[in-house]
């Protein structure tokens, strides 16, 4: 009775502040062949890269947004904060995305050919559609441990030598996708 009451007077669409947003997490899945390498990762303080769309209009941001698990913005009206904040420019609207699992997790030579989740969002009112793979990365040598760093994967592939175990190390069929958690 009274909540239909309510609805009726306040349509959801009334609520254009973020903090009435339904919160959506999603996971960044990560595929890749390793050969002689493991522990792959982004360095630490680099960026992520995402193509958003605001989830009230649908709009999809001309450019690929960053976000940084170090870096917080305040929220407008809201004691919170986010590593991401936008105004939608269709709708105007504040959208917000914070990653939730530092700065990302290892994707390691036991997961090689698998997708496995190397970072967790969460999202309010708007929705990354695509994780643009760039950027820092680094990893270690199965065999000998050695760091390799400035790993450059936007091209889609990466090799090197491993002067101490002597033997070639590379990465390639990377593939992404992201996913919402339930």
């Amino acid at each position: 009775g009274e909540l239909k009451d309510l609805d009726s007077k306040f349509p959801k669409s009334s609520f254009s502040s973020p903090q009435f947003d339904k919160m959506v997490k999603l996971q960044v899945l990560f595929k890749a062949d390793l050969e002689n390498i493991t522990n792959l990762k982004k360095t630490e303080g680099s960026e992520w890269y995402f193509r958003v769309k605001c989830t009230n209009c649908g709009e999809i941001h001309e450019k690929p947004v960053s976000l940084s698990a170090e870096r917080k913005l305040p929220l407008k009206g809201s004691r919170g904060e986010a590593s991401l904040v936008l105004t939608c420019k269709l709708c105007k609207r504040e959208n917000s995305a914070d990653i939730v699992s530092g700065p990302g997790r290892a994707y390691n030579a036991a997961e090689t050919g698998k997708f496995a989740p190397i970072l967790c969002l969460d999202c309010r009112g708007l929705e990354p559609v695509e994780w643009e793979v760039r950027g820092d990365f680094e990893a270690q040598g199965t065999e000998s441990g050695t760091h390799f760093e400035d790993i450059d994967l936007s091209d889609g592939d990466w090799a090197d030598y491993d002067e101490a175990a002597k033997t070639s190390v590379s990465i390639g069929g990377i593939a992404q996708k992201l996913q919402k958690i339930k």
